[in-house]
């Protein structure tokens, strides 16, 4: 149970790093910040593929993309300054409580749709 966690940790952080140095190249044009997307990138599909060995697809994947956008709201909001009506913290909580659900659900049988 450990490594699959501490799977979607790395990928959240690799991904959210990522999208720092994307920002960083888009508004500062801070070009050396290409070689370290580039090797988040890379990282983060390593950390990715080694993870499919513990954990299912889809529990892997959500919980990544869950942890990534509380990281990514996070930076966006104290690193850049962005505002977050309430309505659309209402909305990415119930987007966030369905991927939870989704991840932490028991696995359908053969045959389930």
């Amino acid at each position: 149970m450990i490594k699959p966690i501490l799977a979607v940790v790395a990928l959240a952080g690799l991904d959210t790093a990522g999208a720092y140095f994307a920002a960083e190249v888009s508004q500062r044009k801070a070009w050396h910040m290409y070689v370290l997307g580039i090797a988040a990138f890379v990282l983060l599909f390593l950390v990715y593929s080694q993870s499919l060995k513990w954990a299912e697809l889809t529990s892997v994947t959500i919980g990544w993309i869950v942890v990534l956008q509380f990281s990514v709201m996070a930076l966006d909001k104290f690193v850049y300054g962005a505002r977050f009506s309430v309505a659309q913290c209402v909305a990415i909580g119930i987007a966030l409580t369905a991927c939870a659900f989704v991840m932490f659900s028991s696995p359908g049988t053969e045959g389930d749709v």
